[in-house]
C-alpha cells in the first residue's frame, strides 16, 4: 500500500519530541536569566561602592560617602552622604531572583568611606545568592585599604 501522509503515531511522537526540546530550552533560558541577574546585581554593588569611594576621595559636597545594603524588605542598595548618613543619593532594588546572604535577612550593613583616603570604616563582605539556588553565589569584598573585588 502506497500512502502519502503521516500516521497519527508519527505526528504524536514528533510533537512530543518538539515539546520536550522546547521545555528544555525554556528552562535553560530561565536559569541563564537568573544567573545574569546575579552577575548584574554584583556588578551594580561594585559600581555603587566605587562611586561612593570616588565621591569621598573628591570630598564631594564636603561629606563622607557610603553605601547601605538593606535586607529588611525586598533588598536594596543605597548611595548616601551626610553626617547622619540618611540622605539617599540613589537607590537600586535588587531583582526578585537575587537575595542577600550577607547582610542576613532583616539587617542592614553600611560601608562608609573616609574623605581623601577613600578607606572604608571596616573591611566588609557582601554576599548574594539566587533565591531559587542558594549555592549560586557572588561575593563582593572591600578590604581595609579600600580595594573592591568581585568573585
Amino acid at each position: 500500500m502506497n500512502s502519502r501522509g503521516f500516521t497519527l503515531m508519527e505526528i504524536l511522537i514528533v510533537s512530543a519530541l518538539v515539546a520536550i526540546i522546547s521545555l528544555g530550552g525554556y528552562l535553560s533560558l530561565v536559569n541563564y536569566r537568573k544567573n545574569q541577574d546575579l552577575g548584574l546585581t554584583s556588578g551594580k554593588i561594585v559600581s555603587f561602592l566605587r562611586d561612593a569611594q570616588a565621591k569621598a576621595v573628591a570630598q564631594e559636597d564636603a561629606q563622607q560617602w557610603g553605601v547601605r545594603f538593606d535586607n529588611t524588605g525586598e533588598g536594596s542598595i543605597q548611595l548616601f552622604n551626610g553626617p547622619s548618613f540618611d540622605i539617599a543619593e540613589s537607590t537600586f532594588r535588587i531583582p526578585r531572583a537575587v537575595q542577600f546572604t550577607d547582610p542576613s535577612s532583616g539587617n542592614t550593613k553600611d560601608v562608609v568611606f573616609s574623605k581623601i583616603t577613600g578607606e572604608p570604616n571596616a573591611a566588609t563582605i557582601i554576599t548574594l545568592s539566587l533565591a531559587s539556588d542558594p549555592t549560586a553565589t557572588k561575593t563582593v569584598t572591600i578590604n581595609a585599604q579600600g580595594t573592591i573585588t568581585e568573585e
